[in-house]
């Protein structure tokens, strides 16, 4: 999973900062552990191309959102991905946005 802090389609990649994070067991969790707020999120499920998620996210936020009736609150979002391969530049994923 990825938690976004900044926007990576206005932010420059040296400034970008993000966290990588994954599930733990409570019992079994390292140190530097975080929960991340539950609520209600809009999930968005991606197949494809890596190098065309940008144009499929976009597309979310400048449509399908505003369409939707719901606006994104102050929780971050994450992309939880299911499947990348590298060789053939494939990716599932879900973009999980926090919705009020």
């Amino acid at each position: 999973m990825e938690r976004f802090y900044d926007d990576p389609a206005i932010t420059g990649s040296d400034n970008c900062i993000c966290d990588i994070c994954m599930t733990a067991d409570e019992f079994r969790a390292p140190e530097n552990i975080t929960t991340i707020k539950g609520g209600k999120f809009a999930i968005y499920h991606y197949e494809g191309k890596i190098r065309n998620i940008f144009c499929s996210v976009q597309g979310v936020f400048s449509i399908r959102l505003p369409e939707s009736g719901y606006i994104m609150d102050k929780r971050y979002g994450l992309n939880i991905y299911q499947k990348i391969d590298g060789n053939s530049e494939y990716v599932s994923m879900d973009l999980c946005i926090p919705v009020k």
